[in-house]
């Protein structure tokens, strides 16, 4: 028979986001989903005391709480009858957040480390671009990486044009063209200068035009080396900042080259069935020592062709 639930403690109401009586009745894994669930309808059927069984629930606020579920069978103690299970969950889900992003952080160490090795033996730092944006994101879990150059416009406007972006996924040509900070096509002057640079995964879309007045704050923080971090799905923040997109979560690193702002790097983490992956410290860290190593690659680039002229 099924092992259902009766009774709680308090703290499911923070869990559940209501009464215990919402999940009253169900089957324990309908409840949450357990990774082993085999062993779990094992222990169950053979009334078997489990521990420490890995299990997932979605929390009130729509994210994933994880807990280690353990049960003890209660028996009748005059006919010995088996009357169900006494059990407890042990909420585990700051270690796993702690243990996913020190995996993601050492992936991306590997993958700057990766960066360094190319981009610095290189004689064209923009032909190794799209393979390092690539394992960027791969290491990172973003779905959509973009790398960002200033540079001035035919009227000497300020503008930030899209150079390189992840060539595995183009999620950002969908971009929303109702942003007043996007425009789905470039100057043909720039267009022109962009695709003098010319390696293969460039492109000459989007352009950022950062003499908007909601984008002078923005810019200034990535010239004194501030990363932004920013969930677009907040209401509290302010969209226009950034290109309207349907990411969740947006973290932007300045590039700088011979102590200049040269441009940024920008990755988007998009929700997965409601659930949300927010930028946790190391993982900022290692991505902006890869925008470091990127920045020593264009200046010595530049520095070259200077030195050639």
């Amino acid at each position: 028979a099924q092992i259902r639930c009766t009774s709680f403690a308090e703290g499911v109401v923070e869990v559940v986001g209501g009464a215990p009586r919402m999940i009253q009745g169900q089957g324990l894994t309908e409840v949450g989903q357990f990774s082993e669930p085999a062993t779990l309808e094992a222990r169950l059927h053979g009334h078997l005391a489990f521990r420490n069984l890995p299990c997932e629930i979605v929390g009130a606020d729509g994210g994933q709480r994880h807990f280690l579920v353990s049960g003890v069978p209660v028996f009748e103690q005059a006919t010995g009858a088996f009357c169900g299970y006494r059990g407890t969950a042990r909420d585990i889900s700051r270690r796993v957040l702690a243990e996913r992003t020190l995996r993601r952080r050492d992936a991306l160490l590997q993958a700057v480390g990766c960066a360094a090795s190319q981009l610095l033996t290189t004689t064209d730092w923009r032909r190794e671009m799209p393979r390092l944006l690539a394992l960027l994101g791969s290491a990172s879990s973003a779905d959509i990486v973009n790398i960002f150059e200033l540079v001035a416009g035919s009227d000497g406007e300020r503008l930030a044009m899209r150079r390189f972006a992840d060539p595995e996924n183009g999620l950002f040509e969908d971009s929303s063209p109702s942003s007043p900070l996007l425009e789905s096509d470039s100057p043909e002057s720039d267009k022109a200068k962009n695709d003098s640079l010319a390696p293969a995964g460039q492109t000459s879309k989007p352009i950022l035009h950062l003499e908007e007045p909601a984008m002078a704050e923005w810019l200034g923080r990535l010239e004194a080396g501030e990363v932004i971090m920013m969930r677009l799905a907040d209401p509290s923040g302010d969209p226009q900042r950034l290109p309207t997109q349907t990411a969740a979560s947006v973290l932007v690193v300045p590039v700088s080259a011979g102590g200049t702002l040269w441009g940024f790097l920008r990755f988007d983490r998009l929700d997965r069935d409601g659930q949300s992956l927010a930028w946790q410290e190391p993982e900022v860290e290692a991505l902006k020592a890869a925008a470091g190593i990127i920045g020593s690659a264009v200046h010595r680039h530049t520095s070259d062709q200077v030195i050639r002229k």
